[in-house]
């Protein structure tokens, strides 16, 4: 007997499906890489945690087949101002909306700086704001390795954000702010610095209540 055709699965959400679920009148912060496994979904994590460290609650809204929530150190929630989303790569191929707010992400190789430097540029050519460009080293040696690339990426364009190798963050587990790294903490807060920029300050913790 011929076995019958099992349903295909359902499609993961496209960026603009993921829109719908922000709240009206939302700024959203999205984070993308040019390619998978570059650590997009881990700094869209961190810069999660760093806007509620700072007093800021915001939506934590991903692909159904990468739960960003999965990775974060406390319950997500929001007042509707604010939403970090984690679309998976080639978000730019996607339809965005003129109040998003783009956070590059890119491997801490030679191939993947250009790359993630490109998406910089795309999104320049398109008036897409794109403040920050973070160069997310995966492993000790990997970031050994770019450490020249790096200061030259840097030098070239200020919106370059190292974040060097932090055990706290590798992984799929949740994050925990407590075991993170002084160089981590920084460059999230530089993140942060150059989003507050880019936005109005909506993203700037400098006028926000910190929690202890």
């Amino acid at each position: 007997m011929t076995q019958p055709i099992p349903p295909a699965p359902p499609a993961a959400p496209s960026l603009r499906q993921t829109r719908r679920a922000t709240r009206s009148g939302g700024q959203r912060i999205v984070v993308v890489s040019g390619s998978g496994g570059e650590g997009a979904t881990t700094v869209a994590a961190l810069v999660w945690s760093m806007l509620a460290d700072a007093g800021l609650s915001a939506d934590a809204l991903s692909r159904a087949d990468d739960p960003l929530t999965a990775r974060l150190p406390y319950a997500d929630g929001s007042d509707g101002v604010l939403s970090v989303v984690d679309p998976g790569p080639h978000a730019l191929d996607q339809t965005l909306s003129d109040s998003d707010v783009l956070v590059v992400v890119c491997a801490a190789t030679t191939v993947s700086i250009e790359r993630g430097r490109d998406v910089l540029a795309e999104a320049d050519d398109r008036d897409v704001r794109a403040p920050a460009l973070v160069v997310c080293a995966r492993t000790e040696s990997e970031g050994r390795r770019a450490r020249v690339r790096v200061a030259q990426a840097l030098r070239a364009d200020p919106r370059v954000v190292t974040l060097p190798y932090d055990p706290a963050l590798a992984g799929s587990a949740r994050l925990d702010p407590d075991r993170m790294s002084a160089t981590t903490l920084a460059a999230g807060h530089r993140v942060l610095e150059l989003l507050g920029a880019a936005s109005g300050g909506i993203a700037n913790p400098a006028g926000s209540d910190r929690r202890g």
